[in-house]
């Protein structure tokens, strides 16, 4: 795509991306014309509050601290994620207490990532495509607590079978 629109082609990756992954990326798009601009954004503000600029006030940061969903927001987003960030940090090292090498235990951490990015996006896609999100949390939530009871002891016996606890 190089040369289209008078612009390097790396540019158009970027171009390409921001227009899937960043929703009020039209408001500062250079490549638009200024009707085009104006026609996306119109679109946007029906669509969603993507282009809504709200202003920081103390007011508001007070009404949000005295919000008990705020707090059970937090728990609810917080507690699952202590362990999606715990099981990243120690995957290596759950390998390599299996008996791989450092090395092989590094690389061997790459295909759950791969396969969780995957399902990631594809789960996105379908809880946006339907509508429901509850769904695709609580199962998601349901598979990632079978997936660390199966891992996590087995995991635990081999290092300590192994002096390396």
């Amino acid at each position: 795509m190089r040369g289209i629109g008078g612009l390097g082609g790396w540019r158009w990756i970027f171009i390409i991306a921001n227009l899937f992954f960043v929703h009020n990326y039209p408001a500062t798009a250079k490549f638009l014309t200024p009707k085009e601009r104006e026609y996306v954004l119109a679109r946007l503000k029906d669509d969603s509050d993507a282009t809504r600029n709200e202003r920081f006030t103390w007011t508001g940061v007070r009404r949000a601290l005295k919000d008990p969903t705020i707090y059970l927001y937090g728990l609810c987003f917080n507690t699952p994620a202590l362990p999606a960030n715990t099981i990243s940090l120690f995957l290596p090292t759950i390998i390599n207490c299996l008996g791989y090498s450092a090395t092989q235990a590094q690389l061997l951490s790459i295909p759950p990532y791969v396969v969780a990015s995957i399902t990631t996006m594809s789960t996105a896609i379908l809880a946006e495509r339907t509508g429901q999100r509850a769904p695709f949390i609580i199962g998601s939530s349901a598979v990632s607590i079978v997936g660390y009871i199966m891992l996590l002891p087995a995991a635990g016996q081999e290092c300590r079978m192994r002096g390396r606890s």
